[in-house]
Formats: structure tokens, C-alpha cells, sequence
């Protein structure tokens, strides 16, 4: 008995330490709780040009790519407060629907024709001092925002302009803009459409389009615009 009692005792003691040794060791490697309040770095976020490039693209069939009455493309914004045309530019005259032009005029012949993207507004913001392209030639009529340019190789926001944009004269009855307006699909938020070498998409309350082949773009809405891609 006396010797059971030893070993027991021994044993007891052996526990003991290894208990000993698991609570230093529980000590040692005790794990900080998570903090609720902590957040995920993020990075930038992504570009105009990059939202773009991943914007999901309209069938060609569906109703926001017809063609107009006029032979070219052209859609409103979600909240018909931008209207945009895929069209051409000869002699820096723009074939758009929306405004009288000369771009077929005889005397512009010998220039070639460019693939353009107009778009105009019906409330927008001025343009900056850097972005002031022309002095309007001592006309009195001065350089005002509301139509945005994109050619291949360059941008350009602002225009020397004594009225309205066509978008804004659409507001009157009488108007030859606010019918053919009428002929203009609505783009949807969230979808794009592809003509002539170039994107579009409305999104952030505006609509942004680029040359996705070079970068050169921009974001216009009625409180901001924003032009990329050209270099220096």
C-alpha cells in the first residue's frame, strides 16, 4: 500500500507540473480578439477609362443601337438630360442632328472625315480657364460648356456658342430638336454601346466615353467634367 502510495504521489505531482507547463504555454501564445471596427485596406478606385473597358456592351439588335433617321447613332441618358451621337466632323464641322451645321457643305469637301462623338447637355457646369480652346474670333459670342467633343486623338469641352445647346432648345415646343430627340433610345445605367471606334456608357450621373484603342476620353454631367488620355 505504501508503495502505490508513492507512485501515486509521483504521478499527482507529474500532472501537476504538466499542468504548470500548460497554462505557461496557453500564456504564451494567447490570441488577440479581432477589432469589429477595423477595415479592409482598398485601393484607388478604378478609372473612367477602366469602368469602361469592363462596362457590359448593348446587342447590336437591340433598340438603344438603331440607327437614327439621320444614318447615325445616338442615345439619351437614363435621365434624358445628355444626348450623345456617334458621328463624323469635316473641316471642324460636326454632323449632329441636334444643331445646324455645315458639315455638308461644298466647301468642306476637301477635308476628310473624322470619326467624332458629341455629346450635349441641358444643365452643365463652365468650362475651366485651361480648357478654353478659342476666343470665338472677336464675334462677341462666348466659349460655353455644354458640348463635349471626342475625336481619336483628342478631347475637347467647350465651344464658342451665342444660344442653347440643341438639348437645352428641346425644352420649347417648337423646336427641331425636341423632334428629333424623340427618335433618340434611352441607354440604360449600367450598359454601353459601341460605334465608329468608340464607347459610351452613362454611369455616376453623367455619361463617360473613350477611344478605348488610346485612352483618350472623358466624364461629363451637369455638375463636372472630366477629360483624359490626352498627353501633353
Amino acid at each position: 500500500m505504501t508503495r502505490m502510495t508513492g507512485k501515486l504521489r509521483k504521478a499527482v505531482s507529474a500532472l501537476a507540473a504538466a499542468f504548470a507547463v500548460l497554462l505557461l504555454c496557453t500564456a504564451c501564445f494567447t490570441l488577440d480578439a479581432p477589432d469589429p471596427n477595423a477595415t479592409t485596406p482598398t485601393g484607388p478606385a478604378p478609372s473612367y477609362l477602366d469602368r469602361l473597358k469592363s462596362a457590359q456592351t448593348v446587342e447590336p439588335t437591340s433598340t438603344a443601337a438603331k440607327t437614327l433617321d439621320s444614318g447615325i447613332q445616338g442615345f439619351l441618358s437614363p435621365g434624358h438630360d445628355i444626348a450623345c451621337v456617334f458621328t463624323s466632323a469635316r473641316g471642324g464641322h460636326v454632323n449632329n442632328p441636334l444643331e445646324p451645321n455645315d458639315y455638308g457643305n461644298s466647301k468642306n469637301q476637301p477635308y476628310a472625315v473624322v470619326p467624332v462623338v458629341q455629346c450635349e447637355l441641358a444643365s452643365y457646369p463652365a468650362p475651366a480657364a485651361k480648357d478654353v480652346k478659342d476666343n470665338c474670333g472677336g464675334t462677341g459670342i462666348g466659349y460655353l460648356g455644354g458640348v463635349v467633343l471626342l475625336s481619336p486623338k483628342a478631347v475637347q469641352y467647350g465651344a464658342c456658342r451665342a444660344g442653347l445647346t440643341g438639348l437645352e432648345s428641346s425644352a420649347q415646343d417648337s423646336s427641331s430638336s425636341k423632334q428629333v430627340l424623340a427618335g433618340f433610345p434611352s441607354l440604360d445605367a449600367g450598359l454601353s454601346l459601341d460605334a465608329m471606334g468608340y464607347r459610351c456608357a452613362p454611369m455616376d450621373e453623367g455619361v463617360a466615353c473613350a477611344n478605348l484603342s488610346n485612352g483618350v476620353g472623358f466624364f461629363v454631367s451637369k455638375e463636372s467634367y472630366q477629360l483624359f488620355g490626352v498627353k501633353a
